[in-house]
């Protein structure tokens, strides 16, 4: 079983059973998530906050199956291998770094705090549109007049285990290519 919340706090006022699938709704009669019954993947207990690509399209399937849209999911895709190729420090900051990374489609220029950032790296990016684990929406920021298109990620705010506050980024080995979702 599966419970998909589809970004609302509201409270279930309907359901309706299906094949697989319970649709839940709102007072409005809007869709506001989804119970999955009989998933055939192994899944983890507890929140899936980064779900694999094959999740995503294992639910696809059984919400086509049952006369429903798709999820349209952009946190997983978004979350994809990068190359640091540049690292300057910022003119306004004694932690902050300006970083342009090649993330394959794009070159995006990414304020950075860690201490272990450096040029010629390759990293974790959580490109805009992307959703951190504790909930966080990626958008395009300015960090002290600089714009920042994104986020390189610390395996603690990937939700990894084994990683705490602190540490830094996380650097990957060469084995990982750039633009391919971290999470797949």
């Amino acid at each position: 079983m599966l419970l998909i919340n589809l970004g609302s706090n509201q409270k279930t006022k309907e359901t309706k059973v299906l094949d697989q699938v319970i649709v839940l709704y709102n007072q409005n009669q809007e869709i506001i998530g989804y119970n999955l019954l009989d998933i055939e993947l192994d899944l983890p207990y507890g929140l899936v906050m980064h779900p694999t690509i094959k999740l995503q399209e294992i639910c696809n399937q059984l919400l086509t199956k049952n006369q429903l849209a798709p999820l349209v999911l952009n946190g997983v895709e978004n979350i994809v291998v990068g190359q640091v190729l540049t690292c300057v420090p910022h003119p306004d900051s004694d932690h902050l770094h300006i970083t342009t990374v090649d993330v394959k489609d794009e070159i995006l220029s990414i304020v950075c705090g860690a201490k272990n950032v450096k040029e010629n790296i390759k990293v974790v990016v959580a490109k805009v549109g992307s959703m951190m684990f504790d909930g966080t929406f990626i958008e395009a920021n300015t960090l002290r007049n600089v714009p920042s298109y994104g986020m390189i990620c610390s395996g603690y705010e990937l939700n990894l285990p084994n990683y705490l506050k602190g540490q830094g980024i996380l650097i990957l080995d060469d084995s990982y290519i750039i633009g391919e979702p971290f999470f797949k």
